[in-house]
């Protein structure tokens, strides 16, 4: 499932927020602190919001981390 990472390679995670919080709101609070224990294990983090996932591309991430509920069709 997941692809064998080299010597020295950090897995990549997607964190996706399915709307726009606010900038100071629990949501975005819980997100920062998801990505510093991801950061901790070793992982790079990128963060999007749900609108912005036309700019990305998912197979490029190892582990695709989802905040909430997110219905996209054909993902």
């Amino acid at each position: 499932m997941f692809r064998k990472l080299k010597a020295r390679e950090f897995m990549k995670i997607m964190m996706i927020i399915p709307f726009d919080p606010s900038t100071g709101g629990g949501v975005m609070r819980a997100v920062k602190s998801q990505e510093t224990v991801y950061r901790m294990l070793g992982a790079s983090t990128e963060t999007v919001h749900a609108s912005e996932l036309d700019r990305v591309n998912l197979r490029d991430y190892d582990l695709i981390h989802v905040h909430g509920p997110l219905i996209i069709g054909g993902l």
